[in-house]
């Protein structure tokens, strides 16, 4: 019976010791790197934005900091 014990207990440290070898060694190596900036956008804001050409599909934002009074067409779209 202990020699049936010390087996069991021995092969379940090695499945054991095995099992967290692989969960917690990387072998890999892998270094992750971001180096992509990306403009954080305040989803609470407005955004003023001009059309670069009659039909062209394609909107130009502005850093006006005063809305134009006259000759524009406002359109509010929600993102």
């Amino acid at each position: 019976m202990p020699k049936k014990l010390i087996l069991f207990s021995g092969i379940t440290i090695l499945i054991l010791i095995t099992t967290l070898i692989f969960t917690f060694y990387d072998t890999d190596k892998k270094v992750l790197k971001n180096d992509k900036q990306e403009q954080i956008i305040n989803s609470n804001s407005l955004t003023m934005m001009y059309k670069t050409a009659s039909g062209s599909g394609e909107y130009m934002v502005s850093n006006d900091s005063t809305w134009p009074q006259d000759g524009y067409v406002f359109i509010i779209r929600r993102i």
